[in-house]
C-alpha cells in the first residue's frame, strides 16, 4: 500500500486495500477493516493526495491490532 501511495496508483492502492479488508473482516478484526474500508472509498475517487495521513493511522491500527493478537495467542499457548 505504501509504495501505491506514493507511485501516486491509485488502482494498485484500491486492489491492496480490498484484500485486506476482506481478510480484515474475515479474521474479526473490525478497526483495521474500517481503516481498509477509507482508504479503498478514497482509491476509488482517483484523488489519493490525502492518502499518506490514512495510510499512516492505518499502520498504527495494524501494529495496535498485532500486538493483541500476539499477546492473545502467547496467553492462549500455556508457555
Amino acid at each position: 500500500m505504501s509504495s501505491a501511495v506514493a507511485a501516486g496508483d491509485a488502482t494498485r492502492l484500491r486492489s491492496a486495500t480490498h484484500a485486506l479488508k476482506g481478510s480484515s473482516a474475515n479474521l474479526g478484526l473490525p478497526a483495521l477493516a474500517a481503516g481498509c474500508r477509507e482508504l479503498q472509498q478514497l482509491s476509488e475517487t482517483g484523488d489519493i493526495s490525502t492518502a499518506a495521513s490514512l495510510l499512516t493511522r492505518l499502520s498504527e491500527v495494524f501494529a495496535d491490532t498485532k500486538h493483541q493478537l500476539e499477546t492473545a495467542a502467547f496467553r492462549n499457548s500455556g508457555i
